[in-house]
């Protein structure tokens, strides 16, 4: 079995059901924002743009929403999911995070959601958008790792197995791989810059039985993200408990009416 790569977890269909699985609680997530009316925003890093519609929505007509991501194929999908929309007051643009950010300036809301754990050093990349930005602007910040997630019924011994054949894989041939997810280490980006203010929160999603198609499609590719990342090392036995648990063809954990899915993601508000 191959090695997991953070990008397996960047595709433009992965994001996609990853967000659709969870659409209506996201909408709700993102309504407890303190986004203005009227405010400018950039969406750092947005991928296919799924999140920028309902920025829309929170700035108004009066607002604007700016997408930049480096990756070509996203950006595709992003403009084509925001060109049907009435209100144009948006603008993608592909750009390294590199390139882009010395022009970040006169935004009032910085988006960072699921990405910060890319970078190198997230303190330095925060700091450095927090030193161009102006007073009272904001930056917002989200994250995963996949120690996130709980689900019942488990083997809890076969669960152990396959978190630490996967821990076993953070090396430098897979620099970016299961450790490296930032997770609830957003909840230290604050001491990056001498911020005005700081609010931590995690957004936490239950699912349960009966579950739809979408979200048994997520649940199920963040256990072969975990397979995957695990490699020759994880037991044959736990693989296979695994593949006959969540696999799609025969999935008993989705089939199981007492079977629950929970994940929690990591939120910092940073005040300039």
């Amino acid at each position: 079995m191959r090695n997991y790569h953070k990008i397996d977890m960047a595709s433009t269909k992965w994001l996609t059901t990853h967000f659709l699985a969870k659409s209506a609680f996201r909408i709700r997530s993102l309504a407890s924002l303190p986004i203005q009316n009227g405010a400018k925003v950039l969406d750092l890093c947005c991928g296919p743009g799924l999140y920028i519609p309902y920025l829309l929505d929170l700035v108004g007509p009066a607002g604007h929403v700016t997408g930049v991501d480096r990756d070509p194929v996203s950006l595709d999908a992003a403009h084509q999911r925001l060109s049907v929309l009435p209100n144009k007051n948006w603008r993608l643009e592909q750009s390294s995070f590199e390139d882009f950010v010395p022009r970040i300036s006169d935004y009032d809301v910085v988006i960072i959601f699921n990405s910060i754990g890319y970078f190198s050093n997230p303190y330095a990349v925060v700091e450095d958008i927090a030193q161009r930005l102006t007073s009272g602007a904001m930056i917002v910040i989200k994250d995963f790792d996949l120690e996130s997630f709980f689900f019942q019924p488990r083997d809890c011994t076969m669960w152990a197995d396959l978190i630490n054949s996967a821990k076993k894989m953070n090396d430098d041939e897979n620099p970016v791989c299961y450790d490296n997810f930032f997770g609830r280490k957003v909840h230290s980006l604050h001491r990056a810059y001498p911020f005005k203010t700081h609010v931590n929160e995690t957004w936490t999603q239950y699912m349960h039985f009966p579950f739809n198609e979408l979200e048994q499609e997520y649940i199920w590719r963040n256990i072969e993200c975990l397979l995957n990342q695990a490699g020759s090392s994880c037991p044959s036995s736990a693989e296979i408990y695994f593949k006959k648990l969540f696999y799609p063809s025969e999935p008993k954990f989705f089939s199981n009416p007492d079977s629950m899915f929970v994940e929690v993601e990591y939120v910092t508000q940073l005040t300039v």
